[in-house]
């Protein structure tokens, strides 16, 4: 397995590993984006999505962007992971459901209850073709999520997984391929219990 790209999204800032990105934002992220042509294509929906789901999406947008992907029909599947899931989400829910009277959500209450939310919404917007699924750990988050993906790319029925490691404050988004040019290999991945020893594990391997 090769990691082709990488990118990342934490509260104030943003970046991507090949490229040598790291930026900071205020707000509207995905704007930035645009002007610096990481998005080319406006994104459905987008004011729609939570939090977690912007940064996701952002940080895949930076991966992608970061490994020069074209889809070319690559099968090209996702993977996420994460230590909270959608669990605020769902605690958002039920509080707002309950603040107005335990009636039925209101209309303009758009709230993702679903951990492979934010992944569906990235594969409907890059075409990304691939199964889906999310995948959650006991220990060494980065870890998993990587050998995880390891073997999927091992029965080379695909050609490459987008795989996203999505925390409450940070989300770290890669693009792997079974073979090929990259940062790394599989077989060099230490235990990574953060998203900080992530990205500095990669940004080493440049």
């Amino acid at each position: 397995m090769k990691i082709a790209g990488a990118g990342w999204v934490s509260a104030d800032a943003y970046g991507a590993v090949r490229k040598q990105v790291r930026n900071e934002y205020e707000d509207e992220l995905h704007r930035s984006l645009k002007t610096e042509g990481v998005l080319s294509e406006r994104v459905k929906n987008f004011g729609r999505f939570d939090i977690p789901t912007r940064r996701a999406f952002c940080a895949a947008a930076l991966a992608l962007h970061d490994a020069e992907f074209s889809l070319d029909e690559k099968t090209i599947g996702l993977i996420g992971t994460g230590s909270e899931e959608c669990t605020q989400a769902n605690q958002n829910y039920f509080s707002d459901y309950a603040e107005y009277g335990r009636r039925m959500g209101r209309a303009n209450l758009f709230i993702y209850t679903l951990p492979t939310s934010p992944l569906a919404e990235i594969a409907i917007h890059f075409k990304l073709p691939g199964p889906l699924f999310y995948t959650s750990p006991l220990s060494n988050t980065g870890s998993h999520l990587l050998r995880t993906a390891d073997g999927l790319l091992a029965g080379e029925e695909l050609s490459g997984i987008l795989a996203l490691w999505m925390e409450k404050d940070f989300t770290a988004a890669l693009l792997l391929n079974a073979a090929g040019s990259g940062l790394c290999a599989g077989r060099e991945i230490p235990a990574l219990e953060s998203q900080a020893e992530l990205i500095e594990f990669l940004e080493e391997r440049r």
